[in-house]
């Protein structure tokens, strides 16, 4: 999985991030911590990943 600091967020990530409410630090959290639930080793920006993450009050998917 990508380390925190590797990480860039797409025009249309950073706007469902502030929508959404999630703070970058519990994105970075996320990467650490989480549980990869699926790998998309090209989707033509190079490997994402699915991963699921609960933090605070309510588990999210990134």
């Amino acid at each position: 999985m990508p380390h925190p600091e590797n990480v860039f967020f797409s025009d249309h990530g950073e706007h469902r991030r502030r929508q959404l409410g999630v703070r970058e630090p519990e994105i970075e959290e996320a990467l650490r911590e989480g549980t990869m639930i699926e790998p998309y080793p090209d989707t033509g920006r190079g490997p994402s990943y699915l991963l699921l993450h609960g933090t605070g009050e309510a588990p999210f998917t990134l």
